[in-house]
């Protein structure tokens, strides 16, 4: 009874199976005379982080007086959330210019709209428990932090973009 079950289970495994024979023998050797070989996914010899930008950045939020302030306790989200808000507002703000100017290279004043439309949302989704908390900073200062590479170091520069007071 067990080798009877083991054969069915074999028979509704056997496309799978077939399918991954396939992709694992048969596409590489037929790539392997081409211009790239195995180059086919999943089977690439391209590393997927083959590169990097020479610059990024990220940003972090501060009081008034540039102490640092803990985004996932105090406002319960990520802090790759807050540069992604800031990010869709900048990329909107580029669309709204034609789109031929880069994020980075976005006048300061724009910049500067963006980094307080996301501050005030950061104000309105803090966790009922954090209210108080944010009240009591009186204010909050969106600071970008750009990384470059130069001569094999990594740079940090910040600067504060936009600040909203209450």
């Amino acid at each position: 009874m067990h080798r009877l079950k083991d054969f069915f289970l074999f028979r509704e495994l056997a496309p799978h199976w077939a399918v991954v024979v396939l992709m694992a023998i048969l596409i590489p050797a037929l790539t392997a005379k081409t211009e790239k070989p195995g180059e086919f996914y999943p089977f690439s010899n391209y590393p997927m982080y083959d590169s990097f930008e020479p610059a990024t950045y990220y940003v972090k939020v501060t009081d008034t007086q540039d102490q640092q302030v803990a985004i996932g306790t105090t406002f319960g989200i990520a802090s790759s959330d807050v540069k992604k808000a800031f990010d869709r507002k900048l990329i909107a703000a580029k669309a709204a210019s034609g789109g031929k100017i880069k994020k980075a290279d976005l006048p300061p004043e724009i910049q500067q709209k963006a980094a307080i439309d996301v501050l005030q949302w950061l104000r309105t989704i803090s966790p009922p428990d954090q209210k108080a908390r944010v009240d009591a900073l009186h204010g909050l200062r969106l600071h970008r932090v750009d990384i470059t590479l130069e001569n094999g170091d990594l740079k940090r520069q910040s600067k504060p973009v936009g600040e909203i007071q209450y």
